[in-house]
């Protein structure tokens, strides 16, 4: 089961993907509870897969960005891939996750630009509030629904 909690940031991701190792250091300095699941390290199980394809609404060909590849292209019968042809395919090839999923709460998003994970997470520019050089600065939204970073498709 994946967790919930709106006050933590759940990143999945593969290390070997470029963005992928982006997105987990932008997390880094995110001053909230953070879990990084390298699924190139660590194995997610079967029912968490299941569980991340319906929080995204999205079926795993979208998930691992397979339709441009040439052996899923060359595929006689695409339909024939279900979920655990999938799952046994992630598990054994998890370079196929290019793009890192969010979670926070029970919202989950893939993260195809490195700044979205700021956006998603609710840390941005907007509302942050000046501070002198001896005190802490604030690191969180200090407006509500105001977004100072570019966004040209919500959610």
């Amino acid at each position: 089961m994946i967790a919930t909690d709106k006050n933590q940031l759940t990143l999945i991701y593969n290390s070997n993907s470029y963005l992928g190792k982006q997105v987990a250091g932008y997390v880094q300095g995110i001053q909230k509870k953070i879990d990084l699941i390298d699924i190139k390290e660590q194995q997610l199980k079967d029912s968490i897969w299941i569980e991340l394809s319906a929080m995204l609404d999205m079926p795993f060909e979208a998930i691992f960005e397979v339709q441009n590849k040439e052996w899923y292209k060359s595929a006689q019968d695409k339909e024939a891939f279900n979920d655990e042809d999938w799952i046994k395919l992630i598990h054994s090839k998890p370079h196929l996750l290019e793009r890192p999923i969010a979670i926070v709460g029970n919202k989950a998003k893939i993260i195809s630009r490195h700044s979205e994970i700021l956006e998603f997470f609710g840390v941005d520019s907007a509302g942050l509030e000046k501070t002198q050089a001896h005190e802490d600065p604030t690191i969180s939204s200090t407006t509500e629904n105001e977004s100072f970073l570019k966004n040209p498709k919500k959610d």
